[in-house]
């Protein structure tokens, strides 16, 4: 077996994240008593997200951060996939119009994710299932106060189920459109 003429390039990449990380363990050590953690992450994710943006417009170009034709490219692979039988998932915070981007019919809420296929607007076993995990695990907890309206929004998603089951019961899906995507 040759090995692939980009392993040099590959190892290179892996060397350049390597030197990238080193020196977040004694910048961390020496922040850390005066800046929060969750702000020393939120700022080295911002500086690495623009570092990323960078080195993809020189890599790729501009065109690169067009979202054109992509949907394309991703309801050809849910498409092979149901072909082959496997169930096709789109993450909640997937609009309602996206999903029929990525295969049009119907998506059943369960859990945390919609997946493509049955007429049922709700999988309550699954739901119920995923309900009650993040009840045993978040319980009553709300999220943690920050300036950033993240925390808030995912802690509202993590609802979602518990919600979706409420609104199978009363038949009321008004509240879930704008957070759960549920239309």
């Amino acid at each position: 077996m040759t090995p692939s003429p980009h392993l040099a390039r590959g190892l290179g990449w892996v060397l350049v994240s390597i030197l990238c990380w080193v020196p977040l363990f004694p910048v961390a050590k020496r922040a850390l008593p005066i800046v929060d953690a969750f702000a020393l992450g939120s700022i080295r994710y911002a500086i690495g997200s623009v570092l990323f943006v960078g080195l993809l417009v020189v890599m790729e170009g501009k065109r690169a951060l067009r979202y054109d034709g992509r949907w394309e490219e991703s309801s050809r692979i849910a498409d092979r996939a149901a072909e082959r039988g496997r169930p096709v998932a789109a993450t909640m915070i997937t609009s309602a119009r996206d999903r029929l981007l990525l295969r049009p019919g119907y998506w059943t809420a369960s859990g945390l994710v919609y997946v493509n296929g049955e007429r049922v607007r709700v999988d309550t076993a699954r739901t119920r299932q995923m309900a009650g995990w993040i009840q045993r695990e978040l319980g009553a907890r709300s999220a943690r106060e920050s300036i950033d309206p993240v925390n808030r929004y995912f802690r509202r998603m993590l609802n979602c189920p518990r919600q979706m089951l409420d609104s199978a019961i009363l038949a009321d899906t008004s509240r879930l459109d704008s957070v759960c995507n549920y239309r």
